[in-house]
């Protein structure tokens, strides 16, 4: 593994079950403690941008802990 460029990135909770978009352009982070979601752009360089409005909130009553990406979800980039 190679560090990526740039500052620690905030997540705004306890990372856990990070996955990457397939076209591998935005990286999706659930935070297991504070129910949220971090966004990243990731650029060819491996250093990552926060999504605008990320972290997002998750779904009230929900345990975070893994993402599902649908094929919307990439398009969006």
């Amino acid at each position: 593994m190679t560090p990526t460029p740039g500052p620690p990135y905030r997540t705004d909770g306890v990372p856990h079950g990070a996955v990457v978009t397939a076209d591998g352009r935005r990286l999706c982070v659930p935070n297991a403690i504070g129910r949220s979601i971090a966004g990243f752009d990731v650029h060819a360089d491996g250093a990552l941008t926060p999504l605008p409005g990320s972290p997002y909130a998750a779904p009230a009553a929900t345990l975070l802990g893994q993402v599902a990406l649908t094929a919307a979800a990439s398009a969006a980039s």
